[in-house]
């Protein structure tokens, strides 16, 4: 089973999309995470901090990129090439 920590961590990982911007809200996923993952040793899970690591997920989810769905290959390389 995979801890709070961890999943924060692969969360970040597939995020390439996250920028300097989102460090403030990643800091408090990893703070919440760790005392989850305390809580969970402990066996003392509190709810309201479990609603409050889903909720901060969600928000900072909420700010990748949409997929636009795939460019056409002219308008693509003319992307590449400009960046």
């Amino acid at each position: 089973m995979k801890t709070f920590t961890e999943a924060v961590q692969e969360f970040e990982t597939a995020s390439p999309w996250l920028e300097p911007k989102h460090t403030p809200a990643l800091v408090m996923l990893y703070a919440m995470a760790s005392e989850l993952d305390a809580q969970v040793i402990s066996g003392d899970l509190h709810a309201p901090l479990m609603g409050q690591y889903g909720l901060a997920y969600r928000n900072l989810a909420k700010e990748a990129p949409k997929d636009t769905g795939p460019a056409d290959e002219l308008t693509q390389l003319i992307k590449d090439l400009s960046d």
